[in-house]
Formats: structure tokens, sequence, C-alpha cells
């Protein structure tokens, strides 16, 4: 007989928590069972990868450690619209999923996480379906499907960019979104990722910086980026610490809405979001 202890996080295991269930009783977690010495074999050679269309996907200083995200087997591809499918393809080779999307997941996690037990899931691979038009939307994922959705608006975007934007969504800390401050930190963590990652230029930041923090998106993202390179005392572990306090696995946490007050507690100069925000549009003039 196999005794397994849980921790207060998981009561028992019928409290789980998974994608974008936010209902705390409804929460999927795995369970993971390791020697007390493990730790998670790094990867040592990331070569670049290069893409169809000649793009490279760079690895991230820091992505080797995170060595759980590999792909057990090939990506598939459901091609239920001719155009959305060609869009993928004039850029990432099916046949080659299953080393890209990983290394994706890399970089991203590398952006997010200072360790590699920090990430919230592990995915045996990602599905892509591409399929017609749904509210003119180009892409979006579904989580607990752990699904990539494309569809025929790609056609003409910067592929590679909306594909890394929806992984993120597989990768990030979620937690209850009800709130406008919620949602913006989602939105804009995703987009600072792009940031870091050179998808997303300086050239794309909101005139004056945008109306409000909480727009989210590039509004978000590039005042993020502010007060992680940019503030007079630079907060270099603000988002990944902005990451951590949206994980619902945490007891503490669990379904609670996300509040801005957290923002004063991880930003090098103890400042509220709103000072900080006002101190960002004073730097843009």
């Amino acid at each position: 007989m196999a005794v397994l202890p849980v921790t207060a996080s998981i009561p028992d295991l019928d409290t789980r928590y998974l994608g974008d269930v936010y209902e705390w009783g409804f929460s999927v977690c795995s369970v993971n069972v390791f020697a007390s010495d493990f730790t998670w074999p790094t990867i040592p050679y990331q070569p670049p990868l290069t893409l169809v269309d000649g793009s490279v996907i760079t690895p991230v200083p820091g992505s080797e450690i995170f060595g759980q995200i590999i792909f057990q087997d090939h990506p598939p591809v459901t091609n239920d619209n001719q155009a959305a499918y060609d869009a993928f393809t004039a850029v990432f080779n099916e046949h080659t999923l299953i080393y890209v999307f990983p290394q994706i997941g890399r970089n991203i996690c590398a952006i997010l996480y200072d360790e590699a037990d920090e990430v919230p899931m592990r995915h045996y691979y990602i599905k892509v379906r591409c399929e017609p038009s749904v509210g003119g939307q180009a892409s979006d994922i579904q989580y607990w499907k752990y699904t990539l959705l494309l569809r025929p608006e790609l056609a003409g975007m910067n592929v590679a960019r909306v594909v890394t934007y929806e992984m993120v969504g597989f990768y990030q800390n979620r937690r209850s979104l009800a709130t406008r401050a919620g949602l913006a930190v989602k939105t804009g963590v995703a987009d600072y990722v792009l940031i870091q990652l050179g998808y997303l230029p300086t050239s794309e930041r909101p005139a004056g910086g945008g109306s409000s923090w909480d727009t989210g998106y590039t509004t978000t993202a590039f005042f993020f980026d502010y007060i992680v390179r940019d503030a007079p005392t630079p907060s270099p572990n603000f988002v990944k610490d902005l990451n951590r306090s949206m994980d619902a696995r945490d007891p503490a946490i669990g379904n609670r809405e996300w509040s801005p007050d957290v923002i004063a507690d991880i930003n090098a100069r103890g400042m509220s979001v709103n000072e900080l925000w006002r101190e960002y549009k004073a730097w843009l003039r």
C-alpha cells in the first residue's frame, strides 16, 4: 500500500485545477509524486529553430531549465478551414511542431517563472484546429482541451506572434478574472511576453501610454515593461511576481478575485499602481 500525503492546497484528490475553470471546487491539478531529491532535467542543447517563412525561434536564456516542457507526441493539426490552415502552414511545418511548440513554451516560462516547479501545467502536446470565423477573432485557445484555435483572419498577420500570444495562455497562472484589473493583468502579461521576444515593438505602444493602466493588452504590457526596466528603481522580477500572484493553486489565493493592491507589494519602491501609472505617463512625455 502507498500513502500519498497531500498539501493544504489539495485537500483531497477530487479537488483539481484545470485551465479556465476558475471555481475552486471544480479546479483540477496534477499531483506529481517524485523522489525527495528530484529535479526536472535541463535541456543542454537548444538550437535556434527556423520556421517555414525564414523567421527564427531563438531560445531565451534560462529556458533550458524547463525540461518538463517537451511533447510526447506530434501535435495533431485539424484542417476545418483551408484559409486558416494555409496561413498557419506558411509559417509552421506540421512535422516540426513537436520541437517548435515546446521551445516556444520554454521561452514563455523563462519569462514568467524562476523555477521549473512553478509551472502549473505540463502538456502531453498542444492540438491545433484550423476553423471557420468566430466573431472576427483570428485565434483563441481552449485551456481545458489544450487546443489552439486558428481562423481565416490569421492570413496577413504575424502568425508566429499570434501563436506565441495564445500559447502564453497555456502556461501563465490564472485565477478569477471577473474584474477589469484581473483581465488586464492576464492580457497585459501575455503581450509583455511578446515584448520580451521581440514581437511587439515600441511603435505599437499606445499614444501617451494609453488611457488607463487596466486597459489590458499593449497598454498594460508596456506599462509593466516600464516597471521592470525603465522605472527610476527597476523591478526586474515584477512580472514573475505578478504572475505568481495569479496562482490559484495557492490556498491563500484560491478563487478570490485578484486585487491591484498586490502591485504595491512587488515593485521595488512599494508604490501603488496609480502612482506608478502617473510616473509612467510623465516619463513618456
